[in-house]
């Protein structure tokens, strides 16, 4: 398909928004028309689908009335977190400001775990598996820094020698590459979980999501740049 069809798709009108579309994956999902699972994978599959609708992702994409729209509201809404973590790190907030923290990683845990899940049911849709690397690349930066405010205004005194938001920053960033350099660890029970958590995310998305990724990153081009396959969706898209 060439480039001139790909952006008409783009800009052409949106048969449904993204909340009835979302009631649409769930009644997919329901009938497993797609899938030849059963137990314990349709009850992840069925989670991933109707957990969306707790989240602002959803209706923040749902005002969209084309898909570059949908996309950059999506793209939008990402580098939206981002910056709210950043505002939460450089001014001082209460211990409860943990729970957003904690409900915009899970927004994005769930997303990026459609992925993998949910691929049939969003693969109508034509996005390049370099911007769906791309984005998931700043969906990590986002969780790192979600964990950054998590340490520095709910487990201060229970990692060693961290005091201000660079030192959140960086202790994130180490636990989650599992460097360990030693310099700073956690010394409570509740900080030792947190960090466990975090390290088990990094896994999940260096076995997961960039090796699934980087699998498929040369079938968007050809060897002259052209769009070849574009096939690869996202949930939040």
């Amino acid at each position: 398909m060439g480039n001139s069809c790909n952006n008409n798709d783009l800009t052409e009108p949106l048969p449904d928004n993204s909340i009835t579309k979302q009631i649409t994956h769930i009644k997919e999902v329901w009938n497993s028309n797609k899938y030849t699972d059963y137990g314990i994978e349709r009850a992840i599959r069925l989670f991933l689908v109707c957990v969306q609708f707790i989240f602002p992702g959803l209706y923040i994409r749902a005002i969209a009335k084309t898909r570059l729209d949908r996309k950059i509201l999506n793209e939008f809404y990402v580098n939206l977190k981002i910056f709210i973590y950043i505002v939460f790190l450089c001014i001082p907030l209460p211990k409860w400001i943990c729970y957003i923290c904690i409900y915009l990683i899970t927004e994005t845990l769930c997303y990026l775990l459609g992925l993998i899940f949910l691929e049939p049911e969003y693969n109508n849709l034509k996005y390049s598996y370099k911007r769906n690397l791309i984005l998931v690349i700043i969906n990590y930066i986002e969780i790192t820094l979600g964990f950054a405010v998590i340490y520095l205004h709910g487990f201060t005194k229970g990692v060693t020698e961290l005091n201000t938001p660079i030192d959140a920053i960086y202790f994130s960033f180490i636990s989650t590459t599992t460097v360990g350099y030693g310099d700073m660890y956690p010394i409570t029970n509740w900080s030792k979980i947190i960090c466990a958590t975090q390290s088990l995310i990094s896994f999940l998305f260096v076995v997961f999501l960039i090796s699934k990724f980087l699998s498929n990153f040369n079938k968007d081009s050809t060897p002259n740049g052209k769009s070849q396959k574009e096939n690869q969706s996202t949930q939040g898209n």
